[in-house]
């Protein structure tokens, strides 16, 4: 017995190093994110177009109101930049893998100083009629197209692969904290003046535009990674099609190669297992628990109780991602990657379970705020995986897919929602959501890869042992 202490003796004085050589690892790799001056500068740049882009989502819908008296009017600017952005996104993620990201984040903000101050200014000049309004709305669905995943494309180019899961957790903590305030923010900003958001929002994208001179060192083309596929997968079948693929695309036009290489993003997303096993509970799952929420904040409304019971449903995701955001770096570090996407997603299943089931607003509120603070662990963690196995060559195309496959699956479901609440009320829509939810994630962790995938420092390794497959070549 006392051979045995000792030896636990001798585990534990063994272990102890090896537990404070970790904790001394994350520290240093949440200070050396902060000591990269590309990566602050960047930051700078991503939080001010975040915020621009939450003031002005809150504010534009009651500017066009404002504006023409025609909620028919601010509904349809909101659809035609949904619009022209959704077609338009995969030329986007094109060009971010074609031309340079910093000049490219440059445009970006530079269309959004000129853009906002337009509107801004004709609003003043009270020349902001329905037709201005359907260009100004097809400008914003170009420069949101074409430009807007810039930012996520140029992240992994410019911090390094152990830093990703911090780098996203600050993200996270950030959007959730611009989401609680956007709207409180941008209605202060109403009460002084109408067009004072909008002159913001101006402002911010110059800020933008300034901070993106300051980023120096990230990816760029002639750093080598050539676009295109180079995949691995478990299946032959797999292997052989992404290699006929390439045969086509070396002996075809060069139309034909263009469009080849601006679909190879979301081909590789919809055409290897692994993928498929991990995009099936992101976007389907994902788009049910969604549209759970907007029925949930609908059926309060409905019952009576007023905006502010539906508005505190809404503030529950903003808060519980902020608090979790706060924890999701350590969570990240020290617990398995497919660990915490298994938590994250049945918690969320139970979640929309209980608000479908909860008889007042406070417990869904409650069941929100516990499901969203497990989510920036599982955002960190799961997108940062997905982040290394696409090379930098190719993370605006890939970006640009899942961009794509979230906005044709989200109003569907979203469409079909309303429908069964229409038809079968809140409670069978709910049902019907929830289950869906549950065989959407059911069948995404069916695949023993999904659920083993490590924790960060072995996520190479394990792309390595398990011939996970990845698109592009790095440099």
């Amino acid at each position: 017995m006392t051979e045995s202490r000792n030896d636990t003796q001798g585990d534990d004085q063994r272990n102890k190093p090896q537990r404070s050589a970790e904790s001394q690892s994350q520290k240093h790799s949440a200070r050396s994110l902060w000591r990269n001056a590309d990566y602050r500068w960047w930051w700078g740049a991503d939080t001010s177009f975040a915020l621009s882009g939450s003031l002005l989502g809150f504010v534009l819908p009651l500017l066009v109101l404002a504006a023409t008296g025609a909620t028919a009017a601010a509904t349809g600017v909101n659809a035609v930049t949904m619009a022209v952005a959704g077609a338009l996104m995969l030329v986007g993620g094109m060009l971010q893998d074609t031309f340079d990201r910093r000049r490219l984040l440059m445009i970006q903000g530079l269309m959004g100083f000129v853009i906002y101050g337009a509107i801004a200014g004709l609003y003043q000049a009270n020349m902001l009629g329905l037709p201005v309004l359907m260009v100004i709305a097809v400008l914003l669905g170009v420069r949101s197209g074409l430009f807007g995943g810039t930012t996520n494309s140029m992240l992994r180019g410019v911090v390094a692969d152990e830093d990703l899961p911090i780098a996203i957790s600050l993200n996270n903590g950030r959007d959730a904290a611009i989401e609680v305030a956007g709207g409180p923010l941008g209605g202060l900003l109403m009460g002084i003046s109408k067009a004072l958001p909008v002159w913001a929002c101006m402002v911010l994208n110059g800020i933008a535009t300034l901070c993106s001179f300051g980023i120096h060192n990230y990816w760029k083309k002639s750093d080598g990674g050539k676009p295109g596929d180079n995949t691995s997968d478990n299946e032959p079948s797999e292997r052989a099609a992404n290699a006929n693929a390439d045969k086509d695309t070396k002996a075809s036009h060069p139309v034909h190669r263009y469009v080849s290489d601006a679909l190879a993003g979301l081909r590789w997303l919809l055409t290897t297992r692994f993928n498929r096993h991990t995009l099936v509970p992101s976007a389907v799952g994902f788009g049910c628990f969604n549209a759970l929420i907007t029925l949930s904040i609908l059926d309060i409304v409905q019952q009576g109780k007023g905006a502010l019971s539906a508005g505190f449903i809404y503030s529950s995701i903003g808060i519980g991602m902020f608090f979790g955001s706060l924890v999701s770096a350590k969570i990240v570090s020290h617990v398995p990657t497919g660990v915490i996407a298994m938590v994250a997603f049945a918690v969320m299943t139970v979640t929309a379970v209980g608000i479908t089931l909860a008889p007042n607003a406070w417990m869904r509120f409650l069941f929100l705020l516990v499901c969203m603070a497990l989510l920036p662990a599982g955002n960190a963690s799961m997108g940062g995986f997905q982040a290394i196995l696409v090379s930098k060559s190719a993370q605006g195309r890939v970006n640009a897919g899942l961009g794509t496959i979230e906005m044709i699956v989200s109003p569907v479901i979203v469409a079909l929602s309303g429908v069964f609440m229409q038809w079968f009320g809140y409670r069978t829509a709910g049902v019907i959501l929830s289950i869906v939810t549950l065989l959407s994630v059911l069948y995404g962790f069916s695949m023993k890869a999904v659920r083993a995938i490590p924790k960060p420092d072995g996520w190479h390794a394990f792309v390595e042992e398990y011939r996970i497959p990845t698109l592009g070549q790095e440099s």
